[in-house]
């Protein structure tokens, strides 16, 4: 689907001023769980290069500290992730409420570890093929966090395969969308990220969860009606 990235992108920047505390609270979240994730992602690699290095013990505490790695992973960041999509789509309609705990609730925890585990796999499995491959799943699955806050029916399985209906033909449009926060993402970069938890992140956050709601009212959510306003 073809969308107006600059109309989009100038609605989140309203309603990021509108709920302006509340919106950069729930991104430092999630900026704080990508940080989170990219130490995780080395920790193999440390671990390879030091095998020869180390005692039996230290194997020994190293795989319980990646154990304890991975089960923080799952059990806190997926959580959290999800507390702060929905809180961006609830965003969309005026609804500034986020609830840190809201991915813990009983109700939720189990469907949301199982649903965004599955993504992280199968998004996994196919960078392991090459980095093409990854990114074009990735993108397949981008809708995933935000069609579980809002499809509390679904299976994960089912999540996945509305995403990826709803992204046939559309990914590279979103990788543009992407693209098209470089400079801010170097303007973060350059401010020692204070740009980004004052801004950017939570202006990409919210374009995000704007292009999703766009989706839907255009109809690539066969489960909802088009073109009319969507209730989270």
């Amino acid at each position: 689907m073809d969308f107006n990235r600059a109309e989009l992108k100038a609605q989140a920047k309203e309603l990021v001023k509108k709920n302006y505390w509340q919106v950069v609270y729930a991104a430092f979240v999630l900026a704080l769980i990508a940080g989170t994730l990219a130490v995780n992602k080395e920790a193999p690699q440390t671990a390879e290069n030091t095998y020869e290095k180390v005692s039996a013990l230290g194997l020994i505490v190293a795989f319980i500290i990646a154990m304890a790695s991975i089960a923080f992973r799952i059990c806190v960041c997926l959580p959290l992730e999800y507390s702060g999509k929905a809180f961006f789509i609830r965003n969309v309609n005026g609804d500034a409420r986020y609830e840190l705990g809201e991915g813990f609730r009983k109700e939720n925890f189990s469907r949301v570890i199982s649903t965004f585990l599955l993504r992280d796999i199968m998004t996994f499995l196919y960078f392991l093929l090459l980095i093409v491959p990854g990114v074009i799943k990735y993108y397949e699955y981008r809708f995933v966090s935000y069609l579980t806050a809002d499809h509390p029916e679904m299976s994960g399985r089912e999540i996945l395969d509305l995403s990826s209906k709803m992204t046939n033909g559309s990914k590279m449009n979103l990788f543009i969308l992407d693209l098209s926060f470089i400079l801010w993402n170097m303007l973060s970069g350059i401010t020692y990220n204070l740009a980004g938890i004052f801004f950017v992140f939570p202006y990409r956050e919210q374009t995000v969860a704007l292009t999703y709601r766009k989706f839907v009212e255009e109809g690539y959510d066969p489960t909802r009606p088009a073109a009319g306003t969507v209730q989270y």
